[in-house]
This record gives structure tokens, C-alpha cells and sequence, in this order.
């Protein structure tokens, strides 16, 4: 929840151009009082004196305006994506954050909790609320209602699990049943129990050992032009072993978020 007490201070905005090789730095002062055109989350350098209560948040819910389910983890800071406060207004639940450019959903009345971005930008809603929560400190997000609906959507959001993994953050993206991380080299563990999952390289080749599914193999190469990975099975009476030994790897499996156990460190 941000503190209310603490009204203005000071931020750097960087507006970069695709196009151009400007980059213009611009000094403003902010009010978390009133909602901005821009937003110095993602965009400028924040005293995380402002944010001090929010600072020993460790987790945080990100849910987004997608189809799928909610997915709240316990005791998290929790940022609403847009048209995702309708989704928890609906589940009579307050977020403790509102941000987005508000092109699928009305501006909230009450803006002491709104971050809000203009609709021609870089960055995703998803990617904004990422650098949000980083900047308060959370090293783990659970991000809920990315999937489904339109496929470019689900596809920034996917590409969203390796930007969090660039700011050492461990994301999931969580779909009612089933869940997506971004794997890079270590060993993840998930407990038995059976269930699909299936893995395929991201951002280039890579190379895999498994165990404990239905197709198992030692330090097997995953291609981003061939689905080898797809349609694999967990076995039910016992842990199946992911090893990414090189590359990176994204691994959906049916479950729950707390079924894996990621050990960092190539092997």
C-alpha cells in the first residue's frame, strides 16, 4: 500500500526514441496524490524512502485484465494491471496498486493508489508493474489474467518472464491449473504428482537433462524452431528433475506455482 503521508518527491524521467539517438533527461517533482501522466516506476530513479513500509514486501500479485483466473500468493503486495481492478473489485478485493494506461478499463475515481502512463509507449502495463515491484523489493511475482484472449498479449507476457528474469526476479505466469516460469541454467524440482509439462527454448538453443518424466534424457538440445519439448508427462509417484545446462528454457507445467523448487548453477 503506498504511504500517504509522504507526498512529493523528487524523480528523473528518461524518454528514449527507438528512432532516435536522444535521450532527454528531465527533472519534475511528483505527487502520489494525484495520478501522473507519466510514472517514475519504470521510467526514473525513486527513493525507496517513499516506499519504506512497501519494502519488506518479498512477493508480489500482479493481476492483469487477461481471461484467466486469479492468482493471489499469500501476504503479497498486490498490483492491479489496468482492467485487472475489475477482475479483484469483482473478487471484492483492494490491490494495493493501480497502474496502467487505462485503454481497457475507466480511470479509478480514488487516484491516491494510481500510477498512471500514457497509451503510446514502450513498455507493456505488465512490464511497468514488474519495475514496480523490483524497485520495492520483491524477488518473487505471480502474475495472473496473462494469458489468454488475444495471442500477442500472451506472447508479451511470456516474453515479460524473461525481463523479470534479466532483474533477477523469479515471475510465474499462472493460468487456473497451470503455470509458466523461465528457466535458466540450474536444476527445478517439481513433486510428484503427474501432469503435463512441457519445455521449449527461449531466446535461443539450449541444452537439457530429465528425469522423473514420461521422456527423460541427459543433456538433450531444445530448439526455437522445432516443439521437441512439448506434451511431456510428469510421473505420478515421483520428483521430475529439469536441468538447464545451457540456455534458457520455458517450463509449463499443470499445477501450482509451489510445486517447483528452482537451484540456481549450471551443472
Amino acid at each position: 500500500m503506498v504511504s500517504s503521508h509522504c507526498n512529493y518527491f523528487p524523480y528523473y524521467i528518461i524518454f528514449s526514441s527507438l528512432s532516435q539517438d536522444v535521450i532527454v533527461i528531465l527533472f519534475f517533482s511528483f505527487s502520489l496524490s494525484f495520478s501522473p501522466l507519466i510514472s517514475p516506476c519504470s521510467f526514473g530513479i525513486i527513493s525507496e524512502d517513499h516506499f519504506s513500509e512497501e519494502k519488506a514486501m518479498k512477493v508480489c500479485s500482479i493481476v492483469a485484465a487477461g481471461p484467466s483466473p486469479l492468482y493471489l500468493a499469500r501476504d503479497s503486495f498486490i498490483i492491479a494491471v489496468d482492467g485487472g481492478q475489475e477482475k479483484l473489485a469483482v473478487a471484492g478485493i483492494r490491490p494495493d496498486c493501480i497502474l496502467g494506461d487505462f485503454d481497457s478499463s475507466p480511470l479509478p475515481k480514488n487516484k491516491e493508489k494510481v500510477l498512471t502512463f500514457p497509451k503510446e509507449k514502450d513498455e507493456t502495463d505488465t512490464v511497468l508493474a514488474i519495475d514496480l515491484a523490483a524497485r520495492l523489493g520483491c524477488d518473487t511475482l505471480y502474475i495472473s489474467g496473462g494469458v489468454g484472449g488475444r495471442l500477442d498479449h500472451t506472447v508479451a507476457n511470456l516474453q515479460s518472464l524473461a525481463y523479470a528474469s534479466k532483474r533477477q526476479l523469479s515471475a510465474f505466469l499462472c493460468d487456473g491449473g497451470s503455470v509458466t516460469t523461465l528457466l535458466t541454467a540450474g536444476t527445478a524440482r517439481l513433486t510428484k504428482g503427474g501432469g503435463l509439462c512441457s519445455l521449449f527454448a527461449f531466446g535461443g538453443d539450449a541444452c537439457v537433462s530429465l528425469d522423473g518424466l514420461k521422456y527423460e534424457g541427459e543433456k538433450l538440445s531444445l530448439t526455437c524452431d522445432f516443439p521437441l519439448g512439448v506434451s511431456n508427462e510428469r510421473k505420478a509417484d515421483a520428483e521430475a528433475c529439469i536441468t538447464v545446462h545451457q540456455g534458457q528454457v520455458l517450463l509449463y507445467w499443470e499445477g501450482t506455482p509451489e510445486e517447483l523448487c528452482f537451484t540456481k548453477g549450471a551443472k
